[in-house]
């Protein structure tokens, strides 16, 4: 199951687009099963606060992955839980443009680019 989430954002999360990005990426690298994924809309404020907390960047970015860690609730992942997405949408307005098609397209690259480290491929 894909959940999506508006933390107190403007923007309304293309919900079932995110969903059939995700479910289509997972599906073409064969992962085995149903998959769960948490994707949220976060502010500018958050995404930054994050950035810096994770990252040590003391700036915003467009998009921030947290994979499941087994080792830190070890037993309780029955479902697949892969791990989170949060995009900050006003952030990829900034970065790519906020006309319709374009922040459409940068949506789905930011998401599939997210899901791929979910299943952890890397930039290496």
């Amino acid at each position: 199951m894909i959940r999506v989430l508006n933390d107190g954002t403007r923007y309304s999360p293309p919900r079932r687009l995110l969903k059939y990005w995700c479910q289509k990426t997972i599906r073409t690298f064969g992962f085995p099963g149903e998959a769960d994924i948490s994707i949220a809309f976060i502010s500018k404020a958050r995404s930054r606060s994050l950035y810096s907390r994770f990252a040590s960047r003391d700036k915003p970015t467009t998009v921030l992955t947290f994979p499941w860690q087994e080792s830190e609730f070890p037993g309780i992942n029955e479902r697949q839980y892969l791990g989170e997405i949060l995009i900050a949408p006003s952030v990829v307005a900034e970065t790519y443009g906020s006309e319709a098609k374009v922040f459409r397209n940068a949506l789905r690259h930011i998401t599939v680019h997210a899901t791929l480290h979910l299943l952890r491929f890397d930039h290496g």
